[in-house]
Parts: structure tokens; sequence; C-alpha cells
């Protein structure tokens, strides 16, 4: 880690070593480009001969933004030279969205590049990590640097081949998942111990981006490696538990915690379960498996919803990511649930699964010798990122001041009410020529959006899970005047919203929240959409007593009598409901994460003491 002066007396130290910077860059400018990358040569070979970064960083940025001015013509601004210069501590940079994030990592990236050990950038989708390598690469090959990136659907061949560039773009699934493939690798052939036939080198310098959401919101869902069980699941028993648990009472035959959504089948349930477990599927298991492969189907109808929890594509089940909104290619629910919600939907069971490797990603994270993270959002998660990570958390100004104006709040009393509220406003915005940007909670409510915007004769586009590879182009089109776009989520599109043409005259971006989201964070992600520097921009939360998020905080009983004693009240008391609803959710998710690192701290050091694997061995 660069030994530089306390972070309290940045503010005053980073003005000259910017003027340093930028003057540096003036003398370079008059080089020729073979002059520029031997320049950078000679950055790597006095590092590798001992030199501190803290003394070569003003002449490595000032190198990257001579190259970034020749490759892209542009030159990095004082903010995102701020920037670079704390991701080469362990900080999250807090950087507006539109200001650049991509460009301002790349001086932090090549000086840490110069090392030799080679240098990560965790994205947020397999787009991202391409894009930004490919619009990247030629201001890092003009300093002598290589770059790579990972694609899910590449072979080991390519993927040793990005790992061994000098930076690799990549999610962290990827990189997660190629880690715990050489720990496996390594146990099943001792001989594949040699550099050359692992996928990636040491866990030596990561930057991530969208880095809240990864670091946060991820960190709930390990990267598991699984292999089908030996004996697989029945699909006849899957397929009658399915049948079974919804001729079920609910109260009657079952008891649902809606809380933790556990299912606990009553007397008169067994009694049912045993009625219809027909000898076929009793030499398939007993009794007590029957309950509780009943009780799981129960468990996994209600707990996990088509077209908010997961889609069905190609005849599989895909996962989406509630908070991110992304499909989670290539993820599977285990202990049955998989099957049970396959046998739901009709479709085809696939074999249930046994992890064979296991990482959490604060875990995967906490490995590096250097770890560093920029958002547009970070500031709310301060103190866990301190607590989980050991990492700081600084705020950079944007570019040019931020212009955006709130509306007052509109909290309705019924969800209908509300989508009759959010249409309203979108046909006026569309009288100014405005463009609409409307951020929903799921599919679901995407949908029930869109068939009430249709309804109006309101043309506009959805961004949903489904069309993940046309998100960017659908985003970039969200700034044009009279465009109405729906989406489920807006966190970590990585997409600029520009305006066009005479819409900044109109009055800009206008930005509607059909939904709190579990994340305070996200909800800030959203309305941070617009008002790019210095663009003009409104935005609005317009919300309803009826929102999925107070029936998620509390049980029915106590979000009901909660509704009733605000339906009357001011637009604020309603407001202030669903707030205290976000904070719980949010302080819920906060002390899992926690219990999750204390629980992986703990389990790895029993399994170390016993001289087992972390990531391959249980000791359960």
């Amino acid at each position: 880690m660069i030994r530089f002066p306390q972070l309290r007396s940045a503010w005053r130290i980073l003005p000259f070593r910017q003027a340093l910077i930028i003057r540096q860059q003036q003398t370079l400018s008059t080089l020729p480009d073979k002059a520029l990358s031997a320049k950078g040569d000679a950055l790597r070979d006095r590092l590798l001969d001992g030199e501190l970064e803290s003394t070569l960083f003003v002449e490595t940025f000032a190198l990257v933004r001579e190259a970034a001015r020749r490759e892209l013509g542009i030159e990095h601004r004082e903010n995102q030279l701020h920037a670079a210069w704390y991701l080469l501590q362990r900080q999250v940079v807090e950087l507006p969205t539109g200001e650049g994030k991509t460009l301002a990592a790349t001086p932090a990236l090549a000086l840490r590049a110069l090392a030799g050990r080679g240098v990560w950038l965790a994205t947020a989708n397999d787009y991202l990590a391409r894009r930004d390598a490919t619009t990247m690469k030629g201001v890092f090959e003009r300093l002598g640097l290589s770059v790579g990136y990972l694609q899910a659907d590449q072979t080991p061949d390519e993927r040793r081949q990005a790992y061994s560039s000098d930076i690799t773009y990549g999610t962290i699934r990827e990189l997660g998942f190629d880690f715990l493939r050489d720990r496996l690798n390594l146990r099943r052939d001792r001989t594949s111990a040699d550099d050359h036939q692992l996928l990636q080198r040491e866990r030596f310098s990561i930057i991530v981006d969208e880095a809240d959401s990864i670091l946060l919101d991820d960190a709930r869902t390990p990267l598991i490696i699984s292999e089908p069980q030996e004996k697989p699941q029945n699909e006849m028993v899957v397929r009658w538990s399915v049948e079974t648990g919804r001729s079920l009472i609910e109260d009657l035959d079952f008891l649902l915690d809606t809380v933790s959504t556990r299912v606990w089948l009553t007397e008169s349930g067994r009694a049912k379960v045993r009625t219809s477990a027909n000898p076929a599927v009793l030499s398939r298991i007993n009794l007590p498996e029957a309950y509780q492969t009943v009780a799981r189907a129960i468990e996994s109808e209600r707990t996990f919803h088509l077209n908010r929890d997961y889609v069905l594509r190609d005849g599989k089940i895909v996962i989406v990511d509630r908070l991110t909104g992304r499909l989670a290619e290539g993820r599977q629910w285990q202990n049955g649930i998989q099957q049970s919600l396959e046998a739901a939907n009709q479709l085809e069971i696939t074999p249930d699964t046994n992890p064979v490797a296991k990482v959490t990603v604060q875990a995967f994270l906490r490995g590096f010798q250097h770890l560093s993270g920029m958002t547009g959002t970070a500031r709310e998660a301060k103190s866990e990122l301190r607590d989980c990570y050991e990492m700081g958390n600084v705020v950079i100004p944007p570019y040019k001041p931020c212009v955006r104006h709130e509306l007052p709040v509109n909290v309705t009393n019924t969800r209908q009410e509300k989508w009759t509220a959010i249409v309203s406003s979108v046909q006026q915005m569309k009288r100014l020529g405005r463009p609409v940007l409307i951020g929903t909670r799921d599919l679901n409510a995407s949908e029930e959006l869109s068939q009430n915007l249709f309804a109006a004769g309101i043309e506009h586009q959805v961004l949903t899970a489904k069309q993940e590879a046309d998100e960017a182009l659908l985003i970039s089109r969200a700034g044009i005047a009279g465009t109405v776009t729906v989406s489920t989520s807006i966190a970590g599109r990585g997409t600029d919203i520009q305006l066009g043409q005479g819409v900044a005259e109109s009055g800009g971006l206008h930005v509607i929240a059909a939904d709190l989201f579990d994340a305070s964070r996200v909800d800030r992600q959203l309305a941070g959409r617009a008002g790019r520097q210095g663009d003009p921009a409104t935005y609005q939360k317009i919300l309803s007593l009826e929102d999925e998020l107070l029936q998620a905080a509390w049980d029915p009983v106590t979000s009901q009598n909660k509704i009733k004693r605000v339906r009357k009240s001011s637009p604020d008391s309603r407001l202030a409901l669903l707030t205290s609803a976000q904070k719980l959710i949010e302080r819920e998710h906060t002390l899992a994460r926690r219990d999750l690192l204390i629980q992986d701290r703990d389990r790895t050091k029993r399994l170390d003491e016993f001289g087992f694997n972390p990531y391959l061995d249980d000791m359960d």
C-alpha cells in the first residue's frame, strides 16, 4: 500500500500533486509515440528495481493522461485524478454517475500493473468487461502494458492468456470461479502447481467497479462449484411433492413463517401427505422425507416468484439478481429448490448438486494484497466497508455541480393510484418534450406499469433482465426527447444517459422511482442517472402503501396495522412508514452480511487447525 500522508490532509496535498501531473504531461505532449512508450518501460524498470510507488505516481499519472489524450482524445479531469489517487489505497471511491469512473481507474491500474504481478478490475457483467478493456486497451498499450478480459464462454487457454496480461477485466463471478477451479486442479493433480497450468496468478491487486453492489449485495451469495449428486432425486417424487403442496391449505395443513418463509406441516397436512403418497412414491422415499419434500415445495413456490426472482429462458430457469435486475447465468438453487420450481413450471427436472468448492465474495476479495473500489453510492455503507474489508470511503465531488431538483414525494394509498399518478406525470413530461426514466422493483412491477402506459397510449421501452444483451443500447437512448423507459433496476448498468437535442432546454431527464428498494443506495443510483455532469434534471418518488417493501419488512398483520394508522395521515407520515421499512430491511441485510463474515472466519480457522482446505473441505 502506498505510504502517503494521512487522508485527512489529502485535499490540501492533491491540488499541488495535480499541478505537477499536468505540468509533466505538457512536457510529454511533445514526445513521439515511441518515446512515450519508452517512458513507460523506464517506469517499470524503476519500480522493479525497488523504487516506491509514492515516488512514481506523478510521472505515471502524467504519462497515462497523455496516452489517453492521444488515444481517446480526452484528458483526465481533476476529480478523476483525485479518484485514481485514492484507488491506490484501500479506499472505496464514490464518484457520481457520469463522471467517468472507467477512465478514472486507468492511472491507478497502470501504476499497479507496472509491478509486473497483474492487476484486475472487477466489473458488473461480461459486456462491461469487454467494452472497458477494449476501450482502454490502446491507452495502456502506449505505456507498454498488455490488457485482457474474461468472458463466460472462453476456453481455459483463453482465460489463462487473459490473466497473463498486465491488466485483466472481468466479473467477480468469473474471477471467483477461476480461483476455485485452480484450487480444485491443485488438489486433483499436484503437478498442475506449475504456473503455466493454473488459470490465475496470485491475488495481488484488484479494483472493484460498482463496489457497493459487489462488496455488499453480492457478499450474501457465495460462489459455488457443484457436481451432480450420486443419487439424484427422482423426477416423479419432485412432481408429486409440488402437486401435493398445492393441495394443502395454509393455517390448516401447514404453517408459514412469513419472515423466514419456512414451512411446517400440521398433523392435518401430514395426514394428507400420507394419503397422497402412493406406493411408487414411498418406494423412493420414507414418510419423514415425504413431509420434508412437500414442505420444501411449498417454501419454494412461496419464496421464489416467476418474473421476479427468476425467468424462463430456453426451457430453463435463470435466476434474477434482485438488487441489480441482472440474470445470474449458471447459478442454481440447491437443496431441492431448483427442482421444485422446475416441476412447478412444467420443465425438465435437472439433477440436484453437491458443492465441491466454494468461497464467499468477502473471503475472495479479502485475500488480495491491494483492494480498492469505486461506485456512485457508498457513503451509506461506510461503517460496514470498514468493518468487513478494512476499507475507507471517500466522496469525490462532481466536475460540475449537480443541479438535479427533487420533486415532492407522492405516496398514494393503493397501487393502482400509484400507476395512475405515474402515467399522469409521464404525460406531462412528454408534453414538455422531456424523456422519462422509471425505476421499478422487479419485472412484475415493470409489466404492470407497462400495461397502464399502453392503456394510456404512451409508447415506451421496458428494460428487464430478459434483455441484458441490449441494455446498454436501450439505456443510451433514454435521454432522447419524448422517450419513456421502464427499468427493473439501474444499479450497475455502466452506461451514461446523454441528453438528446433540445432536452436540456426542456428541463432534462425526469426520473421516477416507482418503488423503494431494499437498500437506499440503489434508490440513489436511480436518482443519479439524471443530472450527469451538470445536466438539468428532476427526480420524484411516486410510491404506494401497497408496495412490496412493506410486506417484506413485517408480517401481514403488523404491516396492515401500520398501514391503517397512516392511510389518512399526511404524505410525510406515509413516506416515513416506507422509509422505516427500508431501514429495517437494510439493517437485517447488514447483520446477515456481518454474521456471514464471522461464520466464514470461524469456519476457516477451524479448517486450518485440522489441516483442511477452507475452499474445498467442510467439517459439517
